[in-house]
């Protein structure tokens, strides 16, 4: 379902104990997934890849009375960064990377945004390493180093839910 920001919607919804929701929102020129990770307690969120307007996606977080966390980066090229400088501006989410990919996103040849479109720069609040826990209210979110796609490509698990980036 397309929502009044214009973001396409699809909700799920996971249960161990502890309820969290995910959204997936498919963003961008290049169509990146993008997940919002709720936890309901806390009433707090993780933005993955927020590929597309930043905007748009804190309009949306503030209208389901949520308070972004996180933005958490798979990968640094450009079509997962888009928009988290955007977010950070808007809402104060913390942006974590692994540190494999901190200059990645750091510079816009590398994150190949000055081959496409616009130079897209993010220098990340913190950066995460295959093991860490990170939390979000009661939900513990697992760092999965998955090194292929870049040399510091993640992904991040929770029970039986994973929140990945480009696969190939």
């Amino acid at each position: 379902a397309t929502s009044a920001y214009g973001l396409l919607a699809m909700t799920h919804k996971y249960e161990r104990g502890i309820f969290m929701q995910i959204n997936t929102f498919e963003l961008g020129s290049m169509g990146a997934n993008c997940y919002v990770i709720r936890d309901e307690e806390a009433k707090s969120c993780a933005v993955v890849d927020p590929g597309g307007s930043g905007k748009d996606l804190a309009a949306w977080m503030e209208k389901e009375g949520l308070t972004p966390k996180y933005v958490f980066l798979t990968h640094g090229h450009f079509d997962h960064i888009w928009s988290a400088n955007e977010l950070k501006e808007l809402t104060g989410a913390e942006i974590l990377i692994h540190e494999l990919e901190y200059k990645v996103a750091a510079n816009a040849v590398l994150n190949m945004s000055a081959r496409f479109t616009e130079d897209i720069t993010v220098e990340a609040d913190s950066t995460f390493n295959d093991g860490d826990i990170i939390k979000l209210g009661e939900t513990e979110l697992t760092v999965c180093h998955t090194p292929g796609h870049t040399t510091g490509s993640c992904m991040f698990l929770s029970g039986e839910a994973i929140f990945s980036g480009d696969m190939r």
